[in-house]
């Protein structure tokens, strides 16, 4: 996961915050163009494994200056606290390129119940991100007990948010910035876990067999969404329902959705 990327194969143009916004804001449909099959281009490997390297950057830059400022021999302020509540909040945003639906605080509880139970909500929407990110968390709890380490990653990275919070509020105790610290020691762990499976999952190893690339795993998840809500979509969709939201009704057998995915 600790590849530079000078050693990723830059189809977007360079490790930026402009080269990942670039894939976010291409609006085609992630179904009706080509049924999914965009996932297993090289764009789309580029773009997760700079996201990846993108948030572990900052995470760690994070995590390292919390445990500063939650020291007990450390001045602070509630300006120093206010600081950090706006860094986790840009974190999420960042965990969002990796993971879908994270995009602030609240999202934060749902993700963790996903991972707990080892069930992903199948993509919302059209936009591929959406149908990307969902596969991502598909391969992160099917690796392993990489669920298991991201679960408690974002439940404990949860916790800081509350109490950052309250401390930046004025409403922090000396017993609420021990426990600060606390949750920041144990970060640096937690994230490396969850990291690592996270690079497991979208790094290739050497020589793997055919089938079995990070590129080829995503395409054939994604086009399994598609041929999902196609099917429900379609002419002979009768058996979709008149709930909007379609729900798989054993694991992952069927798309959840809240609205048309693009014109056909």
């Amino acid at each position: 996961m600790k590849n530079g990327c000078a050693v990723i194969i830059m189809a977007l143009g360079g490790c930026s915050a402009a080269g990942l916004a670039e894939f976010e804001g291409d609006d085609a449909p992630a179904c009706y163009i080509d049924a999914g099959a965009w996932a297993g281009g090289p764009a789309v490997a580029a773009y997760t494994q700079q996201g990846l390297q993108q948030v572990d950057a900052a995470m760690l830059e994070f995590i390292s200056a919390l445990e500063q400022v939650s020291r007990a021999d450390t001045p602070y302020s509630a300006a120093d606290f206010s600081r950090m509540h706006i860094q986790a909040g840009d974190l999420i945003s960042e965990l969002g390129r990796l993971l879908p639906r994270m995009e602030r605080a609240l999202d934060l509880a749902p993700m963790i119940s996903q991972m707990k139970a080892r069930e992903i909500w199948w993509p919302r929407g059209g936009h591929r991100t959406e149908f990307l990110r969902v596969a991502i968390a598909e391969e992160v709890v099917d690796h392993q007990n990489s669920a298991e380490h991201t679960a408690r990653f974002l439940k404990n990275f949860s916790d800081t948010e509350e109490l950052l919070l309250d401390l930046k509020t004025g409403g922090g105790t000396p017993e609420k910035r021990e426990r600060l610290h606390s949750l920041a020691l144990g970060l640096t762990d937690d994230w490396e876990a969850a990291s690592f499976g996270f690079g497991r999952v979208i790094f290739d190893r050497p020589n793997l067999p055919e089938g079995e690339s990070f590129s080829e795993r995503i395409r054939l998840r994604v086009e399994r969404y598609c041929d999902a809500y196609l099917e429900c979509s379609g002419p002979e969709g009768s058996n979709c329902g008149s709930d909007p939201v379609v729900r798989p009704p054993a694991g992952r057998d069927a798309p959840q959705l809240d609205e048309p995915m693009g014109e056909p």
